[in-house]
């Protein structure tokens, strides 16, 4: 009988505890007119019924208000017609409470500027919701640019209520393998917490020394002191995926942190910043873009590196994250590189993007200042962005000429990046010296008609092609 009594007191201060803490919600891009119903329009590229030209102050919730000062930027701060409603161009946001006090701010924004500050407490805007937490009856946030806020949730407790300080959670995270989860409070604080997502409370496990995570995890923790209970602190442990190869890394969602194994991976393409490396092992190819690999074209890749994919204008990419170091990668010197075969036809494929392909017997021609590949009917733009081919002039319209080089999107639009072009006439010196040479041997353009010493262009003397000026 003692025994339950006891538990049900303990779950009774635990629910006082836990209602000294209101939070509320001030869901703008819904309830924008009620929020602020002085303001009485929204502006959009054709109205500034929505702009904010005096301090906007929205009707009490709960005792909480909001005040939008006027921009001190070059835009006016205003509601906007579409979501997110509230826009902001510099200027404040002031949260205030009456007879309570704030202890968290949460800002859910489709825009921050990472230069926005608040007057007191801490505030992290790493990715949305961006957070407050602190203790003030007032709170004023300094807008430094283009902030988007679509709705903002204040917690607050009645002044006289004991605060208690919510826990710190610190680890590592994303995270390869493991990381280790350390929790603290304020002295004397008791902390309980959890890994599964639910809001913790005095039942939950009690904090008694760091622990480790080895999945993905939310960890919550809540602490407790003379009975009152503080709200919930809150982080999202990541764990890197683990690739089994490049086909496997590039199947994950945009964004996911991995770790990818390679074997036997061959650098297709490194340029001399190594900004962009283009890597393929037997299920595919994808480019690592300033991974930090220190790489050249040949090496054969062997190890584990993680990396965040990227989907750039759907071409997919592996790039650094802080997860990031090449050290438990090994380099060997490969082979002579064999490109894919293909037809222009069957490269327009997400399968051989990144690969080093070979396009044979193709016709050259240019399209404004864009060249294209041609056969059968369909075309390929052939994009220079390795500069193969500057300081030459190719031959357009050229037929029969084999194209070698990397198959890239941009956006949905099939290029390549050319390592070699038949059809290219270079104009080194090494070819004038070459015409000099042979000034009295016959001399023919491209349409096999013999012309004179004063022709001017691309022709054709002992079976080579040059430019004679």
């Amino acid at each position: 009988m003692n025994k339950i009594l006891r538990m049900t007191l303990l779950s009774l201060v635990s629910m006082i505890a836990g209602m000294s803490y209101a939070q509320t919600t001030f869901d703008i891009d819904t309830d924008y007119a009620t929020i602020f119903p002085t303001i009485t329009g929204t502006s959009s590229s054709s109205t500034t019924d929505g702009d904010i030209t005096t301090n906007t102050t929205s009707v009490a919730k709960d005792g909480i208000t909001l005040t939008v000062s006027p921009s001190t930027g070059s835009t006016a701060n205003r509601i906007w017609s579409g979501s997110p409603r509230l826009r902001m161009y510099g200027g404040t946001l002031t949260i205030s409470a009456d007879n309570a006090t704030i202890t968290n701010i949460s800002f859910t924004y489709g825009k921050w500027n990472a230069s926005n500050t608040t007057d007191s407490g801490t505030l992290t805007a790493t990715a949305s919701p961006a957070t407050w937490t602190g203790s003030a009856s007032s709170v004023v946030l300094t807008v430094a640019g283009n902030t988007q806020f679509k709705s903002i949730t204040v917690t607050a407790v009645a002044n006289g209520t004991t605060i208690v300080t919510a826990p710190t959670i610190e680890g590592t995270t994303p995270f390869v393998g493991s990381t280790t989860v350390t929790l603290s409070a304020e002295t004397g604080a008791a902390i309980y917490y959890t890994t599964d997502g639910t809001d913790p409370t005095n039942t939950s496990t009690l904090y008694e020394a760091p622990f480790q995570l080895t999945n993905t995890a939310t960890v919550k923790a809540v602490a407790y002191k003379d009975g009152a209970a503080s709200t919930v602190a809150s982080k999202v442990f990541t764990a890197a995926y683990q690739a089994s190869d490049i086909a496997d890394f590039k199947a994950q969602a945009d964004k996911t942190d991995q770790l990818l194994t390679l074997t036997n991976a061959q650098v297709i393409y490194a340029d001399a910043s190594n900004t962009n490396v283009y890597v393929r092992d037997d299920t595919g190819a994808i480019c690592f873009y300033k991974a930090g690999l220190d790489v050249a074209t040949g090496d054969v890749l062997n190890g584990t590196v993680a990396g965040t994919l990227s989907v750039y204008n759907n071409l997919p990419e592996f790039v650094a994250s802080s997860l990031t170091n090449a050290d438990n990668i090994t380099k060997t010197t490969g082979a002579a590189i064999d490109p894919v075969a293909l037809t222009v036809t069957s490269a327009q494929n997400n399968q051989y993007l990144c690969n080093l392909v070979q396009i044979s017997g193709v016709k050259l021609d240019s399209v404004g200042s864009k060249l294209f590949a041609y056969q059968n009917g369909d075309s390929i733009q052939v994009y220079d962005q390795i500069k193969t081919l500057t300081g030459q002039t190719v031959v357009t319209p050229s037929e029969n000429n084999i194209i070698t080089g990397i198959l890239v999107i941009y956006k949905t639009t099939y290029e390549i990046y050319p390592i070699s072009a038949e059809g290219v006439v270079t104009t080194s010196i090494a070819d004038l010296k070459a015409e000099a040479a042979n000034a009295d041997a016959p001399t023919y353009n491209l349409a096999g008609q013999r012309v004179a010493a004063g022709y001017k262009g691309v022709v054709i003397r002992n079976g080579k092609k040059f430019i004679q000026r």
